[in-house]
């Protein structure tokens, strides 16, 4: 009926079917000096840090030109950084503007900013990077506009203070 399998044919096959298995997980190891990046560079110099050994302490790179034409368009055109502002007005665009020149007379040196929210406008002034900043102002403010309140919003990056300048030299 049913034979048993000669053992040491069955032992042989298995042995084999094991080495065989065996060599197929090895065979990755052995080629390693594939490129398997999806995305090859054209230049593949242009990304490497080429340190040089003369001992004089500067370090050379080779940096694709894309890089540099990236690097000034960011710096020529800084993104907007997340912050706080100090809204004065909400309504329409004509007062709205009235109480910009109005406040701009008072307070040159504060950025004043209009925008539209449907159907009223509204007047936001300041560019402040913490709520403590902007409280600060918002004191001082709230005596000419009542009912001013603070909004986070997106600022422009405000321009350092001579004082504060001044006090980053000290400090080195």
């Amino acid at each position: 009926m049913f034979a048993l399998p000669n053992t040491n044919l069955f032992y042989m096959h298995k042995r084999n079917l094991w080495l065989f298995g065996m060599a197929l997980l090895t065979h990755p190891a052995f080629s390693q000096n594939e490129d398997w990046r999806l995305y090859k560079t054209e230049n593949p110099k242009s990304t490497e840090l080429i340190r040089e050994s003369n001992n004089d302490g500067k370090v050379r790179y080779i940096q694709d030109d894309r890089i540099s034409l990236m690097d000034s368009l960011k710096k020529a055109n800084p993104a907007p950084m997340e912050g706080f502002r100090v809204q004065i007005y909400f309504g329409s665009r004509a007062e709205a503007n009235k109480v910009r020149i109005e406040f701009l007379r008072s307070h040159p040196e504060v950025g004043a900013y209009v925008t539209y929210l449907a159907p009223n406008f509204r007047l936001r002034v300041g560019d402040y990077r913490n709520r403590t900043e902007a409280e600060g102002f918002k004191r001082e403010v709230n005596k000419t506009y009542p009912g001013s309140y603070i909004v986070a919003d997106q600022i422009s990056l405000p321009a350092l203070s001579a004082k504060r300048e001044k006090n980053t030299t000290e400090e080195r």
